[in-house]
Formats: C-alpha cells, sequence, structure tokens
C-alpha cells in the first residue's frame, strides 16, 4: 500500500503525555503508546525521536513545538517515565 493513500499517515499527528502512556491523535484515529512500549528516546537539535518496541520510531519535529521550551519539557517528560520505567525496584 502507498502511504500517501493510507488514512492517518501523512498528515496533523498530535501528541500528549498521559499516565496510562504516549497518545497519538490524527484526524482519522487515536492511538496509546503504553509506556512499558516505550524502549528510547532521544533529542537532536532538530527532533525528539521515540522508539516504540524497538521497531517503530516516531519523529517528533522541533518546529511543530510552540516553544524551544515546550520541546525540552517535553523531551525531559518522556526521558522521566522512561527512566520511571528502567528503575530497577528497590
Amino acid at each position: 500500500r502507498r502511504i500517501d493513500r493510507t488514512p492517518g499517515v501523512l498528515g496533523r499527528h498530535r501528541f500528549t503525555l498521559e499516565a496510562d502512556g504516549l497518545h497519538e491523535a490524527t484526524d482519522v484515529e487515536e492511538t496509546v503508546y503504553a509506556w512499558t512500549s516505550v524502549s528510547a528516546v532521544r533529542k537532536t537539535p532538530r527532533f525528539i525521536i521515540i522508539s516504540i518496541d524497538r521497531k517503530q520510531h516516531l519523529l517528533l519535529p522541533r518546529r511543530d513545538f510552540a516553544s524551544d521550551k515546550a520541546f525540552d519539557d517535553f523531551y525531559r517528560r518522556v526521558e522521566v517515565q522512561l527512566r520511571e520505567r528502567l528503575k530497577p525496584p528497590p
């Protein structure tokens, strides 16, 4: 299938961070990536890259955030969730 003809692939995606995971909404559907499925997060000067089960990668461009602070805050919040999940039990 061609990506440009698959509803929800191209176009606006809205990401929000909730207690149960990372929410992605498009005009067509909403997906929830549980925090247990987030395997890595990293930041480049232009993107936040979130790895889902090491098979899928979400690229969130800096230009789509309201400010550099919003970009950095979003990254930190994902990083905290990932760190908490990976922390060994006491």
